[in-house]
């Protein structure tokens, strides 16, 4: 009788287990990694350690990237600062937020060109000190506020409905959950305003054995040494999806002069980086092994209904 009851019971779990499992996977259209599960593994940066490690990367970012740490980038910043500009659709009158912000270069850049406000957010103190005064220099204090804080959580920083645009300029991947930032900076973006991101997204060869598994170590490697979650792209956009967004655009950035990974490869040399034993093969073009690919998108928040 004993052992029924426990077979009974068992068997009740396993289809309770099994019918969660199909639920789950009915809602996110039966695809399981859609589940956050980076949020929960071991190794997942927090904004504090993001902070911290950029705090105590300042003079060696400071030293190689300048003001605008962009590793997909122009040779000249002027270039790269008018090209994103261009494709955010930055305007005259706009209210935008610069999310996760680094030492304001790009903001600086927009200020000077535009009569916009920006808000600025940025989780490392010494970056947010250098912003500050950089702001300061060029005059641009009236244009351009700085807060430090959680980008995770704009929604309790700033009202709802109140940005033009949310950017996010290659600081989308140190979020410790994407549902999370891109659920809360929703919040604070009018309808028909804007979300984009400019990053870098984990490569998807699924017939290559040897190529996942060369990805799968770079990644690992990449995301420890940048403190970096790198995130999936078709994630990224089921979520905008799911938040109301429609995804008006996606590409690899068409970058006018190019510099061929130049200052991220300098920044490797100079800090004794590289991903695969000993030799940095993130640029190896001819045997495709990038572990990444840079795509820029750009979303338009839907009307809610009421």
């Amino acid at each position: 009788m004993f052992c029924c009851t426990i077979l009974i019971i068992l068997i009740a779990v396993f289809v309770a287990l099994v019918l969660f499992v199909f639920i789950y996977l009915y809602n996110n259209n039966y695809r399981i990694w859609y589940f956050d599960l980076m949020a929960l593994l071991p190794g997942t940066k927090t904004p504090s350690e993001v902070g911290n490690y950029y705090d105590t990367w300042f003079d060696t970012y400071e030293d190689v990237y300048g003001d605008t740490i962009q590793s997909y980038r122009s040779e000249h910043l002027e270039l790269l600062h008018d090209y994103i500009m261009k494709s955010i659709g930055l305007k005259d009158g706009m209210l935008i937020c610069d999310a996760g912000c680094g030492v304001g270069g790009p903001a600086i850049f927009f200020a000077s060109k535009l009569n916009i406000h920006i808000e600025a957010v940025n989780i490392s103190e010494k970056q947010f000190a250098a912003a500050q005064e950089n702001i300061k220099i060029k005059g641009l204090a009236d244009r351009i506020t700085v807060k430090k804080g959680d980008y995770h959580h704009l929604n309790k920083i700033y009202p709802e409905n109140y940005f033009d645009a949310v950017i996010f300029l290659e600081s989308f991947g140190h979020a410790q959950n994407h549902r999370t930032l891109l659920s809360n900076a929703a919040k604070v973006v009018k309808d028909g305003g804007v979300i984009y991101i400019k990053d870098y997204f984990k490569k998807d060869l699924p017939k290559s054995l040897f190529q996942k598994k060369l990805i799968k170590m770079g990644l690992k490697n990449m995301d420890h040494y940048y403190r970096y979650n790198t995130p999936d792209l078709y994630h990224t956009i089921y979520i905008m999806r799911r938040l109301n967004f429609e995804l008006r655009w996606l590409k690899i950035p068409d970058i006018p002069q190019w510099d061929n990974n130049k200052v991220i490869q300098e920044f490797h040399l100079k800090n004794n980086i590289a991903f695969y034993n000993n030799k940095d093969e993130l640029f190896d073009q001819n045997n495709g092994r990038f572990i990444v690919d840079p795509y820029e998108m750009y979303f338009v928040k839907n009307k809610s209904s009421k």
